[in-house]
């Protein structure tokens, strides 16, 4: 049986939650002002926004990482990085 079998390897939001819970465990992390449990889910999976006033920019568990401005998916994402 291969480690890529493992359930995080098989979609994108399985591959996005398995990274959310590797950055932020149980607290979301705004990482724009570094704000912590105050954000909520946009329309869009994976996306959140910073409920700060002052801040309220959109981010996901790949802003300001070394996978913000790749063009791979979730899932090669954390097959590269096992």
């Amino acid at each position: 049986m291969s480690q890529f079998s493992a359930p995080h390897f098989q979609s994108h939001e399985a591959a996005r939650e398995y990274l959310e819970g590797l950055r932020w465990g149980t607290e979301r992390v705004c990482p724009h002002c570094g704000v912590v449990n105050q954000s909520f889910l946009t329309k869009k999976p994976g996306v959140y926004r910073c409920r700060v006033e002052e801040c309220r920019k959109d981010f996901s568990v790949t802003t300001k990482s070394v996978m913000e401005s790749s063009h791979i998916s979730c899932t090669s994402g954390c097959r590269r990085s096992t």
